[in-house]
């Protein structure tokens, strides 16, 4: 769920949308000048909100990260028509001042719009995005903009190869965090991955094969690799998008807002669907195939019936990427098989995958669901918003990973921050590593000194993991390194520097880059 004021919260948690208190709906429309900086640019800003909007429609569903939108507003003496020119006005009209219009040629294909929601002063962006399509009314005088959010580029966008290669991943051995920062790079979009680790190896999981052939989209080669790994991607409302696991639910999950049918219910509709639904997965890689089963869609829905449905991924090179597969598969079926459709005013703070908890009308059933779908409708009728949501049901309990391996002695700390300080111990010859807390990185492709280097770490409560990623080894010898910890009043939590080293081997590079996967070391400091 996105931010808010207390003031926005206070406009939406009310169901009459007047123009007192905040609570008078309010959109815009904002328009990024695509002749900035060139010769004979009338619009002399940077962008500007588009006037005259009447009605905006905006969806957003789980099955593609890319929103899409209709703008529709005024088009009086076609002043916004990409056409515009000074002949178009009658001579009778000219005493209108409409001889020169800035919007002339703004309103195009491929120009990017933002779009904003709230109420009264308070609103929040939900979507950058470009234009598909631009429709010209001359007898009502409207014109309506079609589209869809920046991840549009990924779907329409054909594969640039490689250099000196007819793929654009060519490396079978990369792994799948750089292939998906390859692919959204050359598609011109800003991306936010995290990593992918095989829990079994504790290495990185990699594509398997050579993948992007000329003439396929962005989203047809990477799509089918973050679906297998239960990842997902999300548009942030600036265009970035982010790379994020699968949330499995549960009714047991707090919900970020509550629907009441008294307050906010306009519709409600249930769906139940068997198509499609599968009891077993099975998921083949190079000749190796592994089942897996949903006691719950088996019993529950399909009422025993035998359904399974064989998939193949290349890159799910042992068990656990097979299971990891699996799971994600049947995660999604999970989510179609029964969902429920409410109309509510709008809250533009909702996100997909949000929780909510719903007081339905016909069972008086006060249930958890999640959020799979978002229809912005924003017209003479007010503002509401249509929410297709799945009930949090059927996601079984997994067993208990086992605690993490740490390659150093195993520290507490009783503060949430420590400090780690980490120097080259041997000659400084250029060794670097890359370093990561909880699957996030905190440091990357740190050059080691003689002097240590201090980094602030922000431990969750628990079992936290720092993880050390080989880069380079340097000049000469191994990658040697000595480290301490110390929490926030000082005190070391290691009575000795504790020493890292990676082996040179024999797969480096001559410059000491470790080549194909590189070496990991991981050190487990519990915050209690």
């Amino acid at each position: 769920m996105r931010d808010a004021s207390q003031l926005l919260w206070h406009s939406i948690m009310n169901t009459y949308q007047i123009g007192s208190h905040d609570r008078e709906p309010v959109r815009y429309v904002i328009v990024h000048n695509r002749f900035l900086g060139k010769e004979g640019d009338v619009f002399l800003v940077d962008k500007a909100r588009l006037p005259g909007v009447i009605d905006i429609s905006l969806s957003q569903e789980v099955e593609s990260p890319a929103y899409s939108y209709s703008v529709t507003c005024e088009d009086k003496d076609g002043l916004l028509s990409p056409d515009y020119f000074r002949g178009k006005t009658p001579g009778l009209e000219a005493f209108r001042g409409h001889l020169v219009s800035p919007w002339k040629g703004q309103l195009q294909a491929n120009s990017k719009i933002e779009i904003h929601f709230g109420y009264g002063d308070q609103i929040v962006r939900v979507m950058t995005g470009l234009i598909d399509e631009v429709a010209v009314n001359a007898e009502a005088q409207t014109i309506t903009l079609s589209g869809r959010s920046m991840y549009k580029r990924m779907i329409d966008n054909t594969v640039r190869p490689y250099e000196d290669s007819k793929h654009l991943l060519p490396d079978a051995s990369m792994t799948l965090p750089d292939a998906l920062e390859r692919a959204f790079d050359y598609a011109g979009l800003i991306f936010k991955g995290i990593p992918i680790i095989d829990e079994q190896s504790g290495e990185e999981f990699l594509i398997g094969e050579p993948m992007g052939l000329r003439g396929e989209t962005y989203d047809t080669v990477i799509k089918p690799l973050v679906n297998s790994v239960f990842h997902y991607f999300y548009e942030l409302p600036d265009g970035t998008v982010e790379q994020r696991e699968l949330p499995r639910f549960s009714q047991k999950v707090e919900a970020v807002f509550t629907v009441d049918d008294e307050m906010h219910l306009t519709a409600l509709e249930y769906k139940y669907d068997d198509t499609e639904i599968y009891g077993t997965v099975i998921v083949e890689s190079n000749r190796m195939a592994d089942a897996y089963s949903s006691s719950f869609l088996t019993d529950k829905i399909l009422n025993g019936e035998r359904r399974e449905v064989v998939i193949e991924y290349p890159w799910a090179n042992t068990s656990f990427k097979r299971k990891l597969a699996a799971l994600a598969y049947i995660t999604r079926m999970l989510y179609k098989v029964r969902t429920v459709t409410i109309t509510i005013p709008a809250n533009p703070l909702l996100e997909l995958y949000d929780p909510i908890r719903i007081q339905e009308k016909i069972s008086t059933v006060s249930s958890n669901y999640h959020i799979r779908s978002i229809d912005y409708n924003f017209n003479s009728g007010g503002f509401t918003q249509t929410l297709g949501c799945s009930i949090n049901a059927g996601f079984e309990k997994t067993e208990v990973p086992p605690p993490p391996v740490t390659d150093f002695p195993d520290v507490e700390s009783s503060t949430k921050k420590v400090t780690l300080g980490i120097w080259d111990n041997g000659g400084v010859d250029l060794d670097i590593i890359t370093i990561r807390l909880n699957g996030k990185l905190v440091q990357s492709n740190l050059v080691l000194d003689s002097t240590a280097e201090l980094i602030s770490l922000t431990l969750k409560k628990g079992v936290n993991v720092i993880e050390f990623i080989g880069v380079s080894a340097g000049a000469s010898a191994d990658l040697t390194a000595s480290m301490f910890l110390e929490d926030e009043n000082k005190k070391l939590l290691t009575p000795t520097e504790v020493i890292l080293n990676m082996p040179r081997g024999d797969k480096v590079n001559d410059l000491g880059y470790y080549q194909g996967t590189k070496p990991v070391r991981k050190w487990v400091v519990d915050y209690v």
